[in-house]
Parts: structure tokens; sequence; C-alpha cells
């Protein structure tokens, strides 16, 4: 891009959403949208279609039983429905702009459906759509912005994704092939191009234009790859940010222009880590995009978190939008109870945390068996003042991932520390673990449990107040803490002693009699 063209674009780049020209009934339309009731967003990636189970006879109903129907009766408000994306622009909606997956998966335990929903003149998209209008759910169309599982494609060995547009356009990719990338991945499309940018922005023309939707998402977290530059170890320029805002601005001028003609607003709802200086050294400037008004809701984290949830909140009110917190799967490796992670109690320690901070819904990612236990939080959350009267297992740190995977140095950008395992906290005297928690009363009892490296358990503190080891199993201690140390939103545990702690979970628990207290 040269000077001239620069200065025009970051002129045009001022000036407000206003400017294209919508009405006063269209934007008051759209502030409605926004302010609805959302306590749950679902997002469902979309497997259900293309990885449908082999040995499940198919159906329109069993295909919609495995993730759709049983959200009945949760706090589930909408459900985002990613059409696969792995391969920017292949489709399993009946796409003409990009590449419609319709052939068959080669995973040995999963046929792709998509082939028996055609014949039947539908797919997939449009029988959620359906079962979302049937049953008063929003809907939103998901894309992931860079999804690259595609890097270990080759050319003797081809990924059974691998797009033809990558095959004829290998000059738009980051790489050559199995080109070695410290902050990226060769087979992710490049941004630079206006081949590229037009060819998003056309995505969510096509998919709004075939499809009653409420809204669509964009999922830059899968994968936050923008730039070549910044795989590559730099950073993105103001240049460059001002491209991903311009694309941005079309999403919503295309956006807008096809809800004035139907009467009814598209919301755009946008998934990224939580550090807006960390996004714009990728190449997103996310303060310009709001500034402008060209989002409507942001979800924050993915595979790492930068900052509290009260932080994140804050965001939402500087720019009048609303904010969810994401809660993925955690991939954290070598737990153990009760440690893990992937638990109801977690989940619902999770929720109440974001929510009690400020946070204005709950983003459900990468869950995908809503009928087991580990989904009961989601159905809890239909009633608030119960379920922050229920039993809770914080774990300070969730998430196992580092944001130097897409940025050199990237962690210098985040106020959280990863502490889990793989990567134990060295004590030598003592070291203090911030904890956020969200308790709208004090608990009747409070457990901590510590697994460490070292001969003799550590000495405990909870805000300062003494906790007592009753209990030791192997490398995990187990200690009473006294209720009244314990703070609503945030507390401080501290360790003192000589050695490594592999893992910290602090039990809060309000019924000494329900079910789903930790057995040690």
């Amino acid at each position: 891009m040269n000077a001239r063209h620069a200065a025009m674009l970051l002129l045009s780049l001022s000036m407000p959403i206003a400017a294209l020209a919508q009405d006063d009934d269209f934007e008051a339309k759209r502030r409605e949208l926004q302010n609805k009731p959302r306590m749950v967003i679902y997002d469902n990636d979309g497997n259900d279609a293309y990885c449908y189970p082999k040995d499940l006879e198919f159906s329109l109903e069993n295909f919609l039983e495995l993730r759709t129907t049983p959200l009945k009766g949760s706090a589930v408000t909408t459900i985002a429905y990613c059409t696969l994306t792995s391969a920017f622009g292949q489709f399993t909606y009946r796409t003409k702009v990009g590449e419609f997956i319709n052939w068959p998966t080669t995973r040995p335990n999963d046929r792709s459906i998509v082939p028996d929903l055609e014949a039947m003149g539908t797919d997939c998209l449009a029988e959620i759509v359906k079962f979302c209008r049937a049953n008063n759910y929003e809907v939103f169309w998901a894309d992931r912005f860079n999804d690259c599982h595609d890097f270990t494609h080759k050319h003797e060995a081809p990924h059974y994704r691998w797009s033809k547009f990558k095959d004829t356009h290998p000059e738009l990719l980051f790489g050559k092939e199995g080109e070695r990338m410290s902050f990226g991945r060769w087979t992710a499309v490049d941004f630079n191009s206006p081949i590229i940018r037009d060819r998003f922005v056309s995505f969510f023309k096509e998919v709004a234009e075939m499809y009653d939707l409420d809204g669509v998402q964009i999922d830059f977290f899968r994968h936050f790859y923008v730039f070549p530059e910044v795989a590559k170890g730099g950073e993105a320029t103001e240049g460059q940010c001002a491209l991903i805002t311009e694309m941005m601005r079309n999403v919503r001028v295309e956006l807008d222009k096809l809800g004035q003609k139907r009467g009814r607003p598209y919301l755009i709802m946008v998934r990224v880590p939580d550090n807006f200086d960390y996004c714009r050294r990728i190449g997103v400037d996310m303060d310009a995009i709001l500034k402008d008004k060209l989002v409507d809701a942001i979800i924050g984290t993915g595979y790492f978190q930068m900052d509290t949830w009260s932080h994140w909140a804050e965001i939402g009110k500087q720019y009048g939008v609303r904010t969810y917190a994401s809660l993925s799967e955690s991939r954290v490796q070598g737990t153990v109870e009760p440690f893990k992670r992937d638990h109801n109690l977690v989940f619902r320690a999770r929720a109440a945390t974001a929510l009690a901070h400020g946070v204005y819904g709950i983003h459900v990612f990468n869950q995908f068996k809503p009928k087991t236990a580990v989904f009961d939080y989601v159905r809890e959350l239909n009633d608030l003042d119960n379920f922050f009267s229920l039993n809770k297992l914080y774990i300070p740190v969730i998430l196992d991932n580092s944001p130097n995977m897409y940025l050199n140095n990237g962690a210098r950008f985040s106020k959280t520390q990863i502490f889990n395992p793989s990567h134990p906290q060295n004590v030598k005297g003592e070291w203090t673990l911030k904890l956020e928690t969200g308790e709208k009363k004090a608990p009747a009892l409070l457990v901590l449990y510590v697994r460490r490296d070292k001969a003799e358990p550590f000495a405990v503190k909870l805000n300062g107040v003494a906790g007592e080891c009753v209990k030791t199993k192997g490398d995990i201690d187990r200690y009473l803490i006294p209720v009244e140390a314990f703070r609503l939103l945030d507390n401080e545990i501290s360790f003192i002693g000589d050695g490594k702690i592999k893992d910290v979970a602090l039990e809060v628990v309000h019924d000494r009699q329900a079910p789903d207290r930790i057995k040690f």
C-alpha cells in the first residue's frame, strides 16, 4: 500500500458508522437488539454434520439431537453455528462464493451427512435456522477467521480438507509448503491481499442473503493469523491495522444494506483476545473497530486469558457494547483429581466469576455434549439467584496456551500467568497467588487443595488467615480454611515454604450435603 492510499484509507476510517446513511429507526432497532437479554451463546463448530457418528442412522431428528435439541430448557438464548471454515472459504452450507464441502470425511468413526442433507434440498445451517425459529432462539452464523487445521498438508499426501482456492493461489498464503513459522502457519491466507479481504466480506454477504439470521460471529481466535510479517516475528503496522478495520467496515456496510432491506439489522459479534494492545500488534485494532461501532458485542478469551473479567467488563462499558466470557475446554495436561478442569463445579466457578465481575453473558465453546453432567451449569444458569448458591471449585489457571503462540513475546501484554502441572511454580520463601472468584454470599466451608513437589506441606494463608492441613494423599494436601477469611470477588492465597507447586484448587461449599462435593 503506497503512502497516498494509506492516508486516504486512514481518513475514511475516521468517519463514524453514522456516515453510512442509517436512519434513526434502524439504529434504534440495532440498539434494541444489542441490549436484548442474552445469557448464554452456544457455539457449535458444525462437526455434527461433517463428522456425524458413523453408527448413527441419518435423520434430521438425530442430527439435531446430537447438539441442538438438548439445549431446550437450558439458559441458552443464542446459537452460533459454524459451517466449518477450516480452510478459508470451505463451508457445509450451500455456498456459491466459497467451496461447498459435500464430500466424505476421512475420519474413521465418522461420516459426513452433508450429501444426505443436500439430497433433501437442505443443509445443516438451514436446519439450525429452522430449529431456532421454531424454538425462539437467536441464530448467528459463526465464521472462523483463518483456521489452519490443514497445516499438515503435503502435495504427495493432501490434507482431507485442502482447498481448491489455496491450491490455485499459493501466492496468497503465508508461506511455502511445509515452511515452519514461529508465530503462524504456512497455510494461513494473507490479509495484506485485497483478494483475501474482499473474499472474506463476500462470505458474510452471501450467508446473510441466503439465511434468516440474527447476526454473525467472527472468531479471530481460530486462528489469529492476519499477516505473514507477524507470523515471522514482526508486528503489524498502522496501515495493516487500517486494512482490517476497512474490511470490518465493509462487512458492516454489506450487512446493513441487507438489514435495511428486510427492516431488521444483523448484529456482529467478534471473539478476540482480551488485551487490545496485543490484538493491535497482530493486526486487529479493536479500539478503532469499537470506536467506529463496527461490531455489536465482543467475546473474550480462547486459548488463553490475558486479564481479569472485571477488565473485560470495563471495556464493554467504555465502548457501550455487551461483553461475553468464552468458556472453552481447558486442554491443560497432566491434571489429576481434584484439579480436573472439565468439571461442572469448575465451569460453575468460571461462569460465576465472569458474571459477578460484570461480564454480560457466557459464550460456550467446544462443549459438544449437552446431555452430560459437565453441561449442567448451562441449565443451572436459568436461575441466577440459586446458581450463586451452588458449590464451586475455583482453579486459578484454566487455559494452558501462551499469547506467544500468535505474537513474538506476546506474553508481555498478559497480566495473568501460566501455572499448572506443565508449568509449576517454584516457591522460595513465600509466593502469593491471586484468585478471581464470584460469590454473592459467604460459604459454609472452604477447602483448599494443593499439589506439590516437596517433602512437607506448605504453610498456607487465605487473605492473611492461616489454613490447616488436615489430610495428605500422595502429593496432594487438603487444607481447611476459616470461612471468615474469604472475600466474595477477589482472594489471595499465600504459600510459605521451599519447593514446587503443581496445582491449586479452592472448593467453596454452600451445601455440605450436595452430591457434587469433591471426594478426597
